[in-house]
């Protein structure tokens, strides 16, 4: 019996992998763009074939420059901001969310500068990869924990089996040793249970360095939005519930039993 819980965590894994996939690819494509966009001449100091000292003149395009705010909001726009889940995810204005990804300062200097320089440019192409990186980093992660979750249904699915078959006895008329011998059938389920749900406290624990912006852990950005933030723990807290709750039925019929 597949936990719905777990069904639920697995259906948001996935469609957070979709987006922070598509996500990663027009970053990726913003990246290329600004590589190729050209930027304005830095000024240049030329020498006067009239006395006095040297005075710094720009080189001027036949073609006016965009402006940085211009060119790069553009590539931004026409990439990051078209993914199929903008609109339901950030719904925010170009530029805030070029903030946030960029860094306020950088977007600010964007804003401002009437001309796009080597410089910005270097900056926004660095700001860029580490946009990338760390989606990359969720998304590494996101396909481990769905690998988690594969494992926590398949034990689940076990030791409901295990559980319900035990459950399927008729209980009541069972003779003592046939009761005591589940008992320690449905003791062995606890044990099992337990160890599962250990390890799967030591990999939260382990994952407690990877934290996400302002979402802070990884359980919070993944499962956030879900009825439960540690949803295998929640899923084998309730089969224990199912287990404890069978336990004690069997503990009332091993007292009266002959």
């Amino acid at each position: 019996m597949r936990s719905a819980v777990l069904e639920s965590a697995t259906a948001t894994l996935e469609r957070e992998h979709t987006q922070l996939s598509d996500e990663r690819r027009a970053f990726k494509r913003f990246r290329a763009r600004v590589v190729g966009l050209e930027t304005a001449p830095q000024p240049t100091a030329v020498e006067s074939h009239a006395a006095g000292p040297q005075v710094s003149v720009r080189t001027c395009s036949t073609t006016p420059q965009p402006s940085g705010l211009e060119s790069i909001s553009n590539a931004y726009r026409e990439t990051v901001v078209a993914v199929p889940h903008y609109d339901e995810v950030y719904a925010e204005p170009c530029h805030e969310h070029m903030a946030g990804e960029l860094g306020a300062a950088l977007a600010a200097a964007i804003e401002q500068e009437s001309q796009f320089h080597a410089s910005v440019k270097q900056s926004v192409l660095m700001a860029t990869e580490h946009a990338v990186d760390a989606r990359t980093q969720l998304i590494d992660a996101i396909e481990d924990e769905r690998t988690e979750l594969e494992a926590a249904g398949r034990t689940l699915d076990t030791l409901h089996a295990d559980l319900e078959s035990l459950r399927a006895q008729p209980l009541a008329q069972l003779e003592f040793n046939a009761l005591r011998l589940t008992r320690a059938r449905l003791e062995a389920l606890r044990v099992r249970c337990d160890e599962f749900v250990a390890a799967r406290q030591e990999t939260i624990w382990r994952r407690r360095q990877l934290t996400i912006a302002e979402s802070g852990l990884f359980e919070r950005y993944c499962y956030g939005g879900c009825e439960w933030s540690y949803p295998v723990l929640a899923a084998f807290a309730a089969y224990g519930e199912r287990l404890e709750r069978t336990l004690s039925r069997v503990d009332g019929y091993v007292l009266t039993a002959k």
